[in-house]
């Protein structure tokens, strides 16, 4: 079977996926047919009429933007996958991919789903050929809706993007709004949140670490960075996609699938849980299409919504928690003016070598998780408050440097912002300073 012949049959049920959805993002070497420059970002965003046309006829991966139209509706997508310096051991076989599926993913993925079921929030599980994604939505007029609003914060910068009508990009036309970008934020926390506690798990469990990012040389990589941006821009690979990574790595490899590994809905299936727990299946789907086609009429395709009671729940676990205290004092804490972190840090002699060469002449690459987890550290230790650590990172981004980045459509505080306390919540976590 090809992977037109495979989206053809799973079509429907991929369509039901974009629900509240105006638009779709497809990524994909097939567009240089269509007259994409090679050496260009192979990524198109159309609207959700063109979603036949790009997955039977193009073949392209197919993304979910994470708002609904209209803010009707926000995507809670959490993305997390075994990071490893060679990636090349995960994609060789269906053997050596469980081999890491066994020991490193499947007992996380059980740790977080049985963390949301306690809550009993509805949720789906999508593996990907190197982990798996959360998924839910959150609807707009509900009272989980409001209560993960309440516990968002936007930027002054970040709240004037949301307002913003751009009428020529589909992404913000309309605006989306400040309520949504409050859910968006407020989801994000959250996501935060959960993966702390599972780096709490893997303190005792877990043979490699848990990580905020691809932070280390190999990890279970909780991947939440998106939250560091607005929401519009932000996306996550559709469940029935097919997965394309593995070309990379492998000259002349095909593509895989990603597969449903459970739904739990109370509200949508009267209670019923669907989850299958066996990996070597679930595997040989990502593998086999004609198995992903069988398999895929287990499920409806339709993404969960959270429902009131079980999002109040999860909400209120974490404001109880040394991290919802932690972000409300970063929240709060005042804003240095422009510039001024970057001249106390040239004037800060206590910090390592290797951070102050850094600060008179930083450049992007040192700011990769890697980097910057450890520069964070530096500065904590001497002293820095976290959000004056955000403004030092923001300085940075304000330098002519080569970030590859449209500061236009992103914010650059909210992402300075993000890392800081991003890295200032691990830092205080593994110095049992903020316990779970």
């Amino acid at each position: 079977m090809n992977d037109r012949v495979y989206y053809e049959c799973v079509y429907r049920k991929l369509k039901n996926v974009f629900e509240d959805c105006n638009w779709v993002l497809g990524y994909g070497e097939e567009l240089i047919r269509y007259g994409w420059d090679p050496g260009s970002l192979l990524v198109t965003a159309e609207p959700i009429e063109q979603l036949r046309l790009m997955t039977v006829r193009l073949n392209l991966e197919i993304f979910i933007p994470i708002f609904g139209f209209a803010g009707q509706s926000v995507l809670f997508s959490k993305d997390a996958e075994i990071f490893m310096s060679d990636p090349h051991y995960l994609y060789h076989n269906v053997g050596s991919q469980l081999h890491f599926f066994r020991k490193h993913i499947y007992p996380v993925i059980l740790f977080e789903t049985e963390l949301l079921e306690r809550h009993g929030v509805p949720h789906m599980i999508d593996l990907t050929p190197s982990g798996w994604h959360i998924l839910f939505r959150v609807k707009a007029g509900t009272r989980a809706f409001q209560e993960i609003a309440d516990i968002g914060y936007l930027e002054q910068e970040l709240k004037q993007a949301y307002l913003y009508c751009d009428p020529h990009d589909i992404k913000r036309n309309p605006a989306p709004g400040l309520k949504p970008g409050l859910v968006f934020s407020g989801i994000g926390r959250l996501k935060e949140y959960l993966s702390l506690k599972s780096m709490t798990y893997a303190r005792q469990q877990a043979e490699i670490p848990i990580t905020i990012s691809d932070s280390e040389e190999k990890c279970v990589n909780e991947d939440i960075t998106d939250t560091g941006d607005p929401g519009y821009m932000r996306i996550m690979r559709s469940p029935f996609s097919l997965h394309k990574k593995r070309r990379r790595y492998i000259t002349g490899s095909g593509s895989l699938q990603d597969v449903i590994m459970r739904v739990y809905s109370r509200r949508e299936n009267s209670g019923q849980d669907l989850f299958i727990r066996d990996l070597d299946y679930l595997l040989e789907c990502m593998w086999s299409k004609e198995m992903a086609v069988e398999h895929s009429t287990y499920f409806s395709g339709f993404i969960p919504y959270a429902d009131d009671e079980s999002v109040s729940s999860l909400v209120n676990e974490y404001k109880e928690s040394d991290l919802y205290a932690f972000h409300r004092r970063f929240d709060t804490e005042p804003e240095l003016p422009p510039g001024e972190a970057l001249n106390r840090a040239m004037g800060d002699f206590k910090l390592s070598d290797k951070s102050r060469n850094f600060i008179a002449y930083p450049c992007p690459r040192a700011l990769q998780p890697r980097a910057l987890k450890k520069f964070v550290r530096d500065l904590l230790e001497h002293g820095w408050h976290p959000k004056h650590v955000g403004g030092l990172i923001n300085d940075f981004y304000h330098q002519p440097l080569e970030w590859n980045t449209d500061w236009i459509k992103y914010v650059r505080k909210t992402r300075a912002f993000f890392w800081a306390r991003i890295y200032g919540a691990v830092y205080y976590f593994e110095e049992g300073e903020l316990k779970l």
